[in-house]
């Protein structure tokens, strides 16, 4: 349940910002496996941004990759503009403890 709140969230602050967009926006997501929940999600969202697109002019991409880590640090190089993660590696993330030691972002 907390996470059908989180995700019906992240899809209201895309389809909130939506309808401020004069040109044509592209957002990156970033989700997990093809067979996992988090790219399911992920192709959820989009599907729906996508569907209002060509009035908001944002469009929606929810490529695969490595999960939880890689979207956090692509989000870090600025190759995505959001992605679906643990909540355990926003924290080591936010921290710049574990796999991210001396990375630390606030």
């Amino acid at each position: 349940m907390k996470k059908l709140v989180k995700l019906s969230f992240l899809a209201s602050l895309v389809m909130g910002t939506a309808s401020v967009q004069a040109a044509e926006t592209f957002v990156t997501i970033g989700t997990g496996g093809q067979t996992g929940v988090y790219y399911v999600v992920g192709q959820s969202i989009c599907q729906l941004v996508n569907r209002d697109s060509a009035k908001t002019g944002l469009k929606c991409n929810a490529p695969s990759t490595g999960a939880s880590v890689a979207n956090l640090n692509a989000i870090a190089a600025k190759e995505m503009d959001m992605g679906i993660a643990q909540s355990d590696w926003q924290y080591h993330a936010y921290n710049g403890s574990s796999s991210f030691e001396g990375k630390k972002k606030r």
